[in-house]
């Protein structure tokens, strides 16, 4: 960093090399979910952008935000976490599948900001456990209100 600093004229101690995959991770974040994408969006839509409020309002209930919020409520909660796994176990259970008969109950996938792909890993999870979390969902709806 030294030798670096020396060629552009910065002191390199002061300075640190990021992590390019780090970085390029939270633009594509504060692209996707972060505030102030105002650029973006007018690019992608050809319209005006969202006010601050709509923007807030889609993160909380647009696709990934309205998943994580589920996710959590799931992952907060035993009682859920344990119905989730009980539906699980009863749809391996009744199957003719020798194998899906051997499966494990899988948990949600809680994402992170703090690790890598974490929202990848719980989009991926909830796919995985789509019926039976809408199956959750409709039969234990009175818990989710």
């Amino acid at each position: 960093m030294e030798i670096i600093g020396g060629e552009l004229g910065f002191v390199g101690k002061t300075r640190r090399g990021r992590c390019f995959g780090h970085t390029l991770n939270l633009s594509a974040k504060s692209i996707l979910f972060g505030h102030k994408a105002d650029a973006f969006e007018r690019q992608l839509s050809g319209q005006a952008p969202l006010s601050e409020a709509e923007h807030l309002l889609w993160q909380k209930r647009g696709p990934v935000g309205k998943l994580h919020n589920v996710v959590v409520f799931i992952h907060r909660s035993d009682k859920l976490t344990d119905l989730l796994r009980e539906l699980q176990r009863t749809a391996f259970d009744q199957s003719p599948d020798p194998k899906v008969r051997t499966k494990k109950p899988l948990d949600v996938v809680l994402d992170n900001d703090t690790r890598w792909l974490s929202q990848l890993y719980m989009i991926r999870r909830a796919l995985q456990l789509r019926d039976h979390i809408e199956l959750l969902i409709a039969r234990y709806r009175v818990e989710f209100e």
